[in-house]
């Protein structure tokens, strides 16, 4: 079993470093810059994702069971697809959510609904009420990862509440709190991008003696 889990996995990364080579790049005159720049950007978002995401989001998943694993990742593949469109910071979502997972059949299960772009019909979800806050705000980061939640994503934010049994108001606070923080991280990744691009001119126009 830990062997093809292991292959799966390998499997995964592959369908995801495809996807990630059929990406649509910009102008050919100014790619090797714009690749450098994503190259920066992306690594300013990892920063942000392992230190303010990655060990609550690790956290969760460790204390649900198969049952609440199986939905919660299903109701992520529903927001990653719903636009129809998989951006880079989704992309980065799903290669945590991979990391997540240590059984093969559910990894599996949330590549296979990728794959599709089909919305997976969800069932109420019997957990207490601290993890169903907890798998509310899980969703809302994703839905807020590329700095704006479309209309497609916003949709599925009511159903998420009532199968999950919280509090509409509540959860309206939440979906403005991962709001906040969206916009405090693109304005984080803006200000370091811009003294990235300081220091650059400082290299090229050096004060000598």
């Amino acid at each position: 079993m830990q062997g093809n889990c292991i292959q799966s996995r390998e499997n995964a990364e592959v369908f995801l470093t495809e996807k990630l080579k059929a990406w649509p790049s910009s102008s050919e005159c100014l790619r090797q810059r714009q690749m450098s720049d994503q190259k920066f950007e992306k690594i300013l978002k990892r920063i942000y994702t392992i230190t303010l995401g990655r060990e609550i989001n690790q956290g969760l998943f460790l204390k649900l069971n198969e049952e609440q694993t199986s939905w919660v990742i299903q109701a992520a593949a529903n927001v990653i697809i719903a636009d129809g469109e998989i951006d880079s910071g989704e992309f980065e979502v799903m290669q945590d959510i991979i990391q997540y997972l240590d059984n093969q059949a559910q990894l599996m299960q949330f590549l296979d609904s990728i794959r599709k772009m089909e919305e997976f019909p969800l069932q109420e979800l019997n957990v207490d009420q601290d993890i169903a806050s907890d798998i509310y705000f899980f969703l809302a980061n994703i839905a807020y990862v590329g700095g704006l939640m479309t209309q497609q994503e916003a949709r599925l934010f009511p159903n998420f509440a009532r199968l999950l049994k919280l509090d509409t108001t509540y959860c309206k606070s939440i979906i403005q709190w991962a709001q906040k923080q969206s916009e405090l991280n693109q304005k984080w990744i803006k200000e370091q991008g811009d003294l990235h691009n300081e220091r650059k001119n400082l290299n090229t126009n050096p004060i000598t003696r």
